[in-house]
């Protein structure tokens, strides 16, 4: 069986789970290999980056209220949470799989979420499947010798049926796949991945706005934080040269308005051609690839700088910086020498 992972069924549904120490990074083979798109959220990177922390610090974030299903259930997702994938089934249906991970508290959830009415327990393929309603069906699976969770969540008893086959090695994975996205796996510090393998206008439900995505043809997005740095890498196939210049064309004239949105305020103008110097655009043949990196630190500074301006220019506060102990702020240095 794939990675050595003996995984055993017990069929369950958690519908409200959807909606949000190892790192959870996305893994191609736990993924059916017809998918059209697939995004991927690590739990416990974000949880442990720096910008996470000086955001829950400042009260901007708490992913808690963010997520209120899960508390209903009892989960905190910061600590009973690695991560949550989310895929299509493949090029010709709308089902969609949800791949959450989590610890024992899930058995938990469960238990509250058998009591609500409507709930019943069905036998499909040989595994127990648990459902409410006419769409929403589960199964979770057990690693031997861990107190690990996954669920395994879709709209479509069949579809379920197909990810526990690629969770179990019966089926064919992602990985096996000749999709390009292979080639632009997840980096160092991934928080959020994203990836379509097909044209992007096209996939369904989706309203299509930009000039950039009409013109798509593959997308990877990546975003993370690695060795102090944030990072955000964009990764677009086009189908022709000419519709690859096109898009550089926009993505840098968006940077370029980004930039003078200062107006007469110095520092907000500072802050952005800051941000906007960060990017870096590059086109060869057919694909345009963006990629924005910056010191965290600094980030969060112009971020403060930015929130300061917008709740009150007259008095604003100066930034703040993480110790090197972590969890507490301390003022920075003004330009002439001072803290504020």
């Amino acid at each position: 069986m794939k990675h050595g992972m003996r995984w055993s069924v017990l069929g369950v549904v958690l519908g409200g789970l959807v909606g949000g120490a190892r790192a959870e990074r996305f893994d191609p083979a736990r993924i059916a290999a017809g998918a059209r798109w697939v995004a991927h959220v690590d739990v416990e990177a974000l949880a442990r980056s720096e910008v996470y922390a000086a955001l829950v610090a400042d009260g901007v974030v708490k992913l808690e209220d963010e997520v209120e299903a899960l508390e209903a259930f009892g989960l905190d997702p910061v600590k009973d949470l690695r991560s949550v994938t989310v895929y299509s089934v493949d090029p010709m249906s709308e089902h969609t799989i949800v791949l959450l991970r989590g610890n024992e508290n899930v058995d938990r959830a469960l238990a509250k979420k058998q009591t609500e009415e409507g709930y019943r327990e069905e036998v499909f393929e040989g595994k127990a499947l648990h459902a409410w309603g006419d769409a929403w069906f589960a199964a979770v699976l057990r690693q031997e010798g861990s107190a690990d969770r996954l669920v395994v969540q879709s709209d479509d008893r069949a579809s379920v049926a197909l990810a526990c086959a690629v969770l179990e090695g019966r089926g064919k994975s992602f990985a096996q796949s000749e999709s390009p996205v292979l080639k632009n796996l997840p980096g160092e510090g991934s928080i959020v991945f994203a990836a379509a393998t097909t044209k992007v206008s096209e996939l369904s439900g989706l309203e299509v706005a930009s000039s950039v995505v009409k013109l798509a043809d593959d997308l990877v997005f990546d975003l993370g934080e690695s060795h102090g740095e944030l990072y955000a890498k964009l990764r677009v196939d086009a189908e022709t040269a000419k519709e690859a210049r096109q898009i550089q064309q926009v993505l840098q004239g968006a940077a370029a308005l980004v930039a003078l949105m200062g107006g007469e305020d110095p520092d907000v103008g500072r802050v952005l051609q800051d941000v906007t110097s960060a990017l870096r655009f590059t086109t060869e043949e057919t694909r345009v690839q963006a990629e924005f990196r910056m010191s965290t630190r600094l980030l969060l500074e112009h971020l403060r700088t930015l929130n300061a301006r917008d709740g009150d220019a007259g008095s604003a506060p100066s930034p703040a910086r993480r110790t090197p102990a972590g969890g507490r702020l301390e003022r920075l240095p003004t330009s002439n020498g001072t803290r504020k």
